[in-house]
């Protein structure tokens, strides 16, 4: 518990120091997220290539934080449904991630804070309007790296989507993540 304490300090204190102190000093170029502000249902699916599947629903809520210079979502989600070497994991899971944004890098720049630790992305925007992000990590459930190719598109003022493709470096396993956001408040 301790440790936790410690590594979500740090991680706040490097969060305000980039936004604060580094290239983002006001909120130009994150304003164009506010449509991300607000109260969210949120469904999803998971399919990958082993017939391992879930369903899930929960909700996200996203606020200003760091005087409007980052933005930061909760999510609470509950499995529904799941199947292969999902069906014995959790059936419920919580968190947190923020999105700032590097004006001289000319990019997003989001952070997540879960139980396996802080992990952060970078996202360009694409000319459709969508983010854009490619990244790679150790996936917790299969112990190698994974690649990941993750969009997320703006559908309506009241309607978002979450894309995730992922695929191990030698390309024998992959995985479909798809998640639909509803406004709720």
């Amino acid at each position: 518990m301790k440790n936790s304490f410690k590594t979500l300090f740090l991680f706040l204190s490097f969060l305000l120091s980039y936004s604060v102190y580094g290239q983002n000093n006001s909120n130009e170029g994150i304003s164009s997220l506010s449509w991300m502000i607000g109260k969210w249902s949120v469904s999803a699916t998971e399919e990958a290539s082993d017939n391992a599947s879930f369903k899930e629903t929960g909700f996200q809520e996203c606020s200003w934080v760091l005087n409007k210079r980052a933005i930061r979502c909760e999510n609470y989600i509950r499995r529904i449904e799941s199947s292969g070497r999902y069906a014995k994991s959790s059936q419920t899971r919580s968190y947190i991630y923020y999105m700032t944004y590097d004006k001289k890098g000319k990019h997003f720049v989001q952070t997540w804070i879960r139980s396996s630790g802080p992990n952060t992305h970078d996202f360009r925007t694409k000319e459709d309007g969508s983010l854009y992000g490619e990244w790679s990590f150790i996936h917790p459930s299969l112990g190698y790296k994974m690649l990941i190719n993750s969009t997320i598109f703006k559908m309506d003022e009241n309607h978002f989507r979450v894309l995730e493709l992922l695929k191990n470096e030698e390309g024998t396993f992959d995985e479909k993540y798809e998640g639909i956001a509803t406004r709720i408040e």
